[in-house]
Order: structure tokens, then C-alpha cells, then sequence
């Protein structure tokens, strides 16, 4: 009889210090078997890392308890926490963080900029993809527009649009993407690139899908309300605005701006 043994796991914790609702400072500790790693750092940036080799797997859950204990005595929040298997991703709990992170930046946003009508909401990305934040655009930025070609990339180009608020809030599935882009976590096993890609950029598009399904757009002054994801540098993602974007007047304008 052949028995089945488990694959080890790493186990992930990510710690936030947290200043008027945001994260101002990670702290973020893997350990696998005999191996801990550690980064810090500001939210949204690559950080230190240090790597720790122990004796034994005990020894180095120890210090995992350790670390655990003493940034929790110090204040600090756990921001997100599991366990995942080398060379494996859960993008449906990527997905969930986008979602978590957009509802929270949405807020950010309009309580920033109560003073204006947000009428867009969206995520930017890269094509890894790694960098991962919102942005918003409101009626009075677009109007302010000197001409109509100005005004025409204010309303539709995602890139273009003037309002950010609450980014550190992406730091959690930011620190879940740069599992396949960083080199020095010696027990990382990263995805084919171009199935990481389709899988990362479909969990963006379906977290603002179901914030969208659930209302959370809603709350904006301006309806209807434009959404989108956006890779920079490259076309439109294929099918994004129909299922992000109802409003047949919405998506008829995009399009023709699209090309």
C-alpha cells in the first residue's frame, strides 16, 4: 500500500501599521520546512527581505510564533494570513483581496474628493502583471478639459484620469502578485507567465464585477457609472467594458473612443 503524504506549505502572514485607516508599513514573514523569510517595507514597494535557515522545521516555527507575537505586542494588524503550496495560486483568494482593497480605495475616494462628482472607477495594471492600484475620474475634471480631444481622454482613458486615494489598500494582493515576480524567496515556485497573467487580470476584472452586482457603485453622485481594468501599454482587455458597464450609451461612447 502506497500512503499519501501531504506537500509542505508555506505559511504566509502579512502585517500592516496602520495610521488614519491605511497601511503606512509591512511586515511580512514566510516560512517553509527549516526556511523563514522576511520583508519590510513601505506599502506598494518591493521592500527588505532577509532569509533565515534553522535547524529544524520546529525551530523555525518557532520563530514564526515568535514574530507573530512580537508585532502583534507592538501594535501591528494582521492584514492577511494562509497557507498556499509552492507553484500553486489561488486567484479566487486574489480575487477576493481586489475586491477588499477596491471597496476600501471606492471609499477613500469619495471621501477624499467629496467636493466633486465621481462618475469612474478602475483598476490599473501592468501586463506581469505586479503593479496594481485605483483610480477615479469626476464630471468637474473631465469639463475642465481644454478641448474636446482632451476632454475625450479624461472621460475614457483610464490612464488619464486625475483622482487616487486609498492605494496602500492594494498592498495585500499586491504582496500576493509579487510571489511570481520576485527572486529572492529561495522556496518559490512560479506559474507559466502568460497563465498567470490571464488568471490575475480575469480575478480584477470579476472582484469589481461583484462590487458592481452588489451595489457598491451605486453610492457614487453620478449614475451611470463608468468602470474599468486597464493594462498599460496594451489593447483593451477583451470583453471588460460589457461585463463591467451595462449603460448601452456608456458602451457605445467607449467603444468608438477605444477604436
Amino acid at each position: 500500500m502506497k500512503w499519501w503524504r501531504a506537500k509542505p506549505q508555506v505559511e504566509w502572514i502579512l502585517f500592516h501599521r496602520v495610521e488614519g485607516g491605511e497601511p503606512v508599513e509591512f511586515f511580512e514573514v514566510r516560512l517553509y520546512r527549516e526556511t523563514v523569510w522576511t520583508c519590510a517595507g513601505a506599502p506598494q514597494t518591493f521592500g527588505t527581505s532577509e532569509v533565515r535557515n534553522f535547524d529544524s522545521p520546529k525551530h523555525a516555527a518557532s520563530e514564526l510564533d515568535r514574530l507573530l507575537s512580537l508585532k502583534q505586542s507592538e501594535g501591528w494588524v494582521v492584514a492577511s494570513r494562509g497557507r498556499y503550496t509552492p507553484g500553486q495560486f489561488d486567484f479566487t483568494e486574489l480575487k477576493d483581496a481586489v475586491k477588499a482593497a477596491s471597496r476600501l480605495s471606492f471609499a477613500s475616494t469619495m471621501a477624499a474628493f467629496s467636493d466633486q462628482t465621481i462618475c469612474s472607477f478602475g483598476l490599473v495594471t501592468d501586463d506581469v502583471p505586479m503593479t496594481l492600484y485605483a483610480v477615479a475620474q469626476s464630471v468637474e475634471a473631465i469639463e475642465a478639459g481644454a478641448d474636446e480631444d482632451y476632454r475625450a481622454e479624461a472621460h475614457w482613458n483610464l490612464q488619464a484620469w486625475s483622482l487616487e486615494a486609498g492605494s496602500a489598500h492594494f498592498d495585500v494582493p499586491y504582496r500576493m502578485l509579487l510571489r511570481q515576480s520576485r527572486d529572492d524567496i529561495p522556496f518559490e515556485r512560479k506559474l507559466d507567465d502568460e497563465t498567470f497573467a490571464q488568471n490575475a487580470i480575469e480575478a480584477f476584472v470579476t472582484a469589481l464585477e461583484e462590487l458592481r452586482d452588489e451595489g457598491e457603485f451605486t453610492k457614487a453622485p453620478h449614475q451611470p457609472f463608468l468602470l474599468l481594468v486597464e493594462v498599460s501599454d496594451s489593447a483593451p482587455i477583451e470583453g471588460m467594458a460589457e461585463r463591467l458597464n451595462v449603460d448601452e450609451d456608456i458602451l457605445s461612447s467607449y467603444r468608438a473612443f477605444a477604436g
